[in-house]
């Protein structure tokens, strides 16, 4: 099984769609479940908080690997990369703690302020 954080955002859709094409358990930890409703029947999908360890390390239980997928746009980049760098410190420790030792760690943060700034040089 893989646990997917960022489930809920336009790659987590994609990567979850990718999962249900190939088969592939998936559990989706997101903070907003609704978000998902319609992957319930095809994926697990367990909610989490971002400022609560058990969550995130409960989200974690039966995983032999680990997808993280945050992103942002450029109004809520600033804010967004304060939540993300705990969380993924949180999910790192998750991951040892578990013994998962498989991660892939995909992010847009920051994309559309390094293209902006290059358009304005």
């Amino acid at each position: 099984k893989i646990v997917l954080f960022g489930s809920a955002g336009v790659t987590g859709m994609k990567i979850i769609e990718e999962a249900i094409e190939q088969g592939v358990k998936l559990i989706a930890a997101v903070k907003n479940p609704e978000l998902l409703r319609q992957y319930k029947e095809k994926i697990e999908i367990r909610k989490i908080d971002h400022d609560n360890i058990e969550t995130i390390e409960s989200a974690m239980k039966d995983a032999n690997a680990v997808i993280l997928s945050f992103g942002a746009d450029l109004v809520e980049m600033r804010n967004k990369s304060l939540v993300f760098g705990a969380t993924t410190s949180i999910i790192l420790d998750c991951m040892h703690k578990l013994g998962i030792k498989r991660g892939i760690f995909i992010t847009s943060l920051g994309v559309e302020f390094v293209r902006l700034k290059i358009i304005f040089i």
